[in-house]
């Protein structure tokens, strides 16, 4: 099902880089990094989180998993932490599992987004 309102459901209009995609994933470019090297899979029908994935494509989503995982570490030479926000805190309401070169972790979640809050702030005001 596609949501109309949803940035996710029509990349075209959205801008953002596609790197590869699958019959039912897309690996892009994150238009809003918090680190260089921010890139996000997501689900190519609206689905709110990683649990409502049919059961019928977990062998293609691993697949897509493991090929992201690979072009972060060909690409930065470093290996990716991975993560999915709950669906509670997303900031797209559509299922998108981050990659994010090695260096994120060493910043630390909460220091991390915090100066990338604040380089939007200074950006919106």
């Amino acid at each position: 099902m596609k949501n109309n309102k949803c940035p996710f459901c029509d990349l075209k209009k959205s801008g953002n880089k596609i790197i590869f995609s699958t019959r039912n994933f897309v690996f892009i470019e994150n238009l809003y990094p918090i680190i260089r090297g921010h890139h996000l899979l997501i689900t190519k029908k609206h689905v709110r989180e990683e649990s409502k994935i049919s059961r019928n494509l977990w062998k293609e989503y691993g697949f897509a998993t493991k090929k992201a995982f690979i072009y972060i570490i060909k690409k930065y030479k470093k290996s990716p932490f991975i993560y999915i926000n709950p669906a509670q805190q997303q900031s797209v309401m559509h299922f998108h599992k981050h990659f994010m070169p090695g260096i994120f972790p060493i910043l630390g979640i909460e220091k991390a987004l915090k100066i990338f809050l604040n380089k939007i702030k200074k950006t919106s005001n």
